[in-house]
């Protein structure tokens, strides 16, 4: 039975993924009940802002081009492709530093205050960073080297976490925790851009202008559709953390960043591993018509996967979250209570959401996107007003309301390609 289960490409790669991520977060998990009794709640508010930020940006770092990799028949137009990665998170990152001294800084005085106008620089270095990573990832998921992936994300939460630990214990302030997840979302691209450079030299010397424009030609939907998309996608849950940075009480974002830090594990253990698998072989699966059958038995299998974990997580973490993380982080545990339904649904749709660009409803993922994220902010902005007490409940609920909606949607694409044998060019 082992070996007739692993005998499917699909599931022995995930398997090689999970491995790697479920070692990462294991290091990162047993580090968090150290990092809690070295800096407080309000330094992880700190955090909370300056990992919002990080994350709408880096969103949009490649301008989505990175996602489009895996997909082209042809070794040339995919390389065109990652240097169109590269020179686009180059230029956002440099791009940041002016957005952030016009945007955010002056809207939210929270920054100022607690000195995050000070790491502009960090910004831009992380967003780099952040952008090079996820390209060459998805270089190398093209050429199926799981394993190289599998091995970065254990250096990169090996690192982190000493660098956070070793800042910690000199000076518990919140720059180390910055470092710390600058380092977590960058480090390891080297390594993957060596193997790259070593095993597809060729390809990649071969780019050109030529080259470059007719891979913009041929996947402009993306930077014009999916980047606004993934923009939205991480506005809708970083914004309103932004807000409630600056309009909270000073630890609440810390507890609330705490909780979706932990019930974000299942999503990173399993749901990642079984993207990068789903858009490596998406491709050949919309060549020969299968692409519904095969999204459809990936979404079951995610929620039997996911149904037992979550369940335990929301009945158990309201009594351990102190015992587990220390003196008063009693409050973590109630939100991770709140957040299971969030989450849940969260980890069986986000793997395949990509579904909607590769069938070309790039439009609905957009109009999808900007529900979301009117919706968290609204239901943000109403609670601060009437209960600023339950804002991160408030949160919560808007979560899973969203992804209701989210996974409503994609049974109906579905649904409609299989009941025109559509095969997507």
């Amino acid at each position: 039975m082992l070996s007739k289960f692993t005998s499917n490409s699909f599931v022995r790669n995930v398997l090689v993924l999970l491995s790697g991520t479920l070692m990462a977060q294991g290091i990162a998990t047993l580090a968090l009940p150290v990092l809690t009794r070295l800096y407080d709640p309000e330094a992880f508010s700190v955090l909370a802002g300056f990992a919002s930020v990080l994350a709408m940006f880096t969103a949009v770092s490649c301008l989505r081009f990175n996602v489009a990799i895996p997909l082209p028949e042809h070794q040339d137009e995919a390389a065109a492709l990652l240097v169109l990665s590269l020179l686009s998170s180059t230029v956002i990152g440099l791009l940041s530093v002016g957005m952030l001294e016009w945007t955010f800084v002056g809207d939210f005085d929270v920054f100022r205050d607690r000195g995050l106008d000070a790491f502009s620089w960090l910004i831009c270095a992380a967003v780099v960073l952040s952008g090079f990573y996820l390209a060459f990832q998805s270089w190398a998921a093209r050429r199926k080297a799981f394993k190289r992936i599998a091995k970065t994300k254990v250096t990169r939460a090996g690192w982190s976490v000493v660098t956070q630990v070793g800042v910690g214990v000199v000076n518990p302030i919140p720059l180390g925790l910055l470092l710390g997840h600058t380092v977590l979302h960058g480090f390891g691209f080297l390594s993957l851009a060596f193997f790259a450079w070593r095993d597809d030299r060729a390809d990649l010397m071969g780019v050109n202008k030529t080259r470059l424009g007719e891979a913009v030609r041929g996947y402009w939907r993306y930077p014009v559709f999916s980047t606004p998309e993934a923009l939205l996608n991480a506005a809708g849950t970083n914004l309103p953390v932004l807000i409630i940075v600056a309009s909270a009480a000073p630890a609440e974002a810390g507890f609330m960043f705490l909780a979706m830090k932990v019930m974000g594990l299942p999503m990173m253990l399993v749901g990642r591993s079984v993207t990068q698998v789903y858009v490596a072989e998406a491709g050949e699966k919309l060549r020969n018509g299968t692409l519904s059958r095969f999204t459809l038995n990936a979404m079951w299998s995610l929620a039997k996967l996911g149904a037992i974990p979550f369940l335990i997580i929301g009945v158990t973490a309201p009594f351990l979250a102190e015992p587990a993380l220390g003196e008063g982080w009693g409050r973590t545990g109630v939100l991770l209570a709140w957040m299971v339904p969030w989450f849940f649904l969260q980890f069986v749709t986000s793997p395949i959401s990509v579904v909607l660009l590769i069938t070309s409803n790039q439009v609905l993922a957009l109009g999808l996107q900007a529900f979301g994220l009117l919706l968290r902010v609204g239901v943000v902005y109403l609670a601060l007003d009437l209960r600023p007490d339950r804002v991160s409940e408030a949160f919560a609920i808007s979560g899973a309301v969203f992804y209701v909606v989210y996974l409503a949607l994609i049974l109906v694409v579905l649904r409609v390609v299989q009941s025109k044998g559509q095969v997507v060019q």
